[in-house]
Formats: C-alpha cells, structure tokens, sequence
C-alpha cells in the first residue's frame, strides 16, 4: 500500500513505524513483547489516519491507496462466495475506510464490493443499507444518469426485494428501467436484465398480469439479439416457464414446455383463466 503512495523507502518505513506506534486504531497490528515481533496486516489500512500529525506525507494519499488495495482485493473475491474467507478479515478495515473518507468513485465502488459481499452471505438488510450509502454518493458526486449510478440503484432494488421489502425495490426497478430504456435503449443488455428484475419483483409482489408482458417481452428480446442457446435467453425462458407453471398450472408443468404449450399458456394467463 505505502508504495503506492510514491514515497521514498527511508520515508516509508517512518510511516509504517507512525502506525504501528499509534496503539488506538483499528487492532490492525499485535506486539509480541518476548521475542519483540509485531505483526501487521497486510493493508495497514489504519495508516491513513495515523499520519494526521505527520508534516511529510499527505494522509488524504494514503487513505486512497489504502482503498485501492482494498478495492482490488473484493474486485477478485466477492463474486465468488468460495473465496469470502479470504476477506473476513478485510471487512472491518473496508467499512472503517468508506466512512471515514470522502465520497469519491474508488470509495463508492468499494462500498459497493462491500455491499456485494454482504449481499451474497445471506445479509440482504445490511447490503440494503450499504448500497443505499453508495446510491446517494452516487448520485451526489456522478450524477443520477451514470451507468454506476444506474446499477447501485438497480442493486439496491436486488437487496431491498432480498429483504422482503419489495414497496421499496419496486420504484427502483421502474425507475431504473425507465432509465436504461432512454439512456441505452430497449436492446441494450443493461435494459433487458431490468425488465427482467422488474418482471421477477412484479411476480413476487402478486402483480401478475403486469409481470407476464415484462417477461414475455424480455424472453423475446433475448432469443432474437443473443439467439435461443444464449445463457441469458435461457433464464429468460425458465423464468416465463416458472411463472406459467404456477399461474396457469396449479399442478405444476411439464418439465420442458414446447412451444405449442407455451403459446397456449400465454393466452390462458392473458384471460385470467
């Protein structure tokens, strides 16, 4: 982290002896008195506010390499819940920094990882209040229209509708595809997957007649600008055939749904049958 700062060696060192001298911040060292060991973390991310007091280095620097690393370290792992271990103990250091330094997109996007983190451990209610922390960022210091705006709002609608708070995440989902159809248009990639969130939370919220057409539309999309082998394109479809099934199927559907039969369902849903 320090040598992201650009710092001479001899400087650095002083810096690393600052934070380790500064007994109150964060548990981010321990000392072995015997042996005379210390063991650091390998962030030292409570650095940034150890050198307040320091005249020759600039803590404002240091806090963003600290965020840098940080960043990088849950770009690589919180996607994948198999490699979460490795950040348990990242965690404290990644919430201690977003909210201590200033709002500014490396920040943001940390909170975002963090949230994401959050999110995929089963604790939708904390992700909610941490995208909903990078959303008014966000929206303050990119602006409501930027793509990262857009998908911090999209994410907070996942997690509020995660938590059973779907009256929240419903206005989010509309907005935000109100906002990708004008921004990216109806074909985009970004479009199709909100019309499609939008038609999953109209269907957990008992909205039925007004999430068929979201996933009609969006399977239909799908199959002609990705093609019907498409990954996308088949969660479109199993997501239609799931709803089909339990609106217009009480007993459940056959396992793979012809084109015939789904046509016909289609035209049952349609007239509330």
């Amino acid at each position: 982290m320090l040598a992201q700062t650009g710092t001479p060696d001899d400087q650095a060192e002083k810096t690393l002896a600052a934070a380790l001298n500064d007994p109150h911040r964060d548990g981010l060292w321990t000392y072995s008195p015997g042996p005379e060991l210390v063991s650091v973390h390998v962030l030292v991310s409570a650095a940034a506010a150890a050198l307040e007091n320091d005249r020759h280095l600039n803590p404002t620097l240091i806090g963003e390499a600290a965020i840098a690393c940080l960043l990088r370290s849950f770009q690589t792992r919180a996607r994948d819940n198999t490699r979460h271990p490795a950040l348990t103990g990242l965690v404290p250091h990644a919430q201690h920094l977003t909210s201590s330094h200033q709002a500014d997109p490396p920040t943001l996007a940390l909170l975002g990882m963090l949230a994401r983190y959050e999110y995929d451990a089963g604790r939708a209610a904390l992700a909610a209040n941490l995208y909903q922390k990078q959303l008014t960022g966000s929206e303050r210091v990119l602006g409501a229209e930027h793509p990262a705006t857009l998908a911090s709002r999209n994410n907070l609608a996942g997690a509020y509708q995660a938590a059973g708070r779907l009256a929240e995440a419903l206005p989010l989902y509309e907005q935000t595809l109100t906002d990708v159809q004008r921004l990216l248009g109806p074909g985009h990639p970004h479009t199709l997957a909100s019309r499609g969130n939008l038609a999953g939370a109209y269907h957990d919220a008992g909205r039925l007649p007004e999430a068929l057409p979201l996933y009609e539309q969006t399977l239909t999309d799908r199959e002609r600008l990705l093609g019907p082998d498409h990954p996308d394109t088949l969660t479109s479809r199993n997501n239609l055939t799931r709803f089909l099934a339990a609106a217009a199927v009480p007993d459940g559907a056959p396992a793979h749904l012809d084109r015939t039969f789904l046509g016909r369902l289609l035209r049952r849903a349609r007239r509330g049958e």
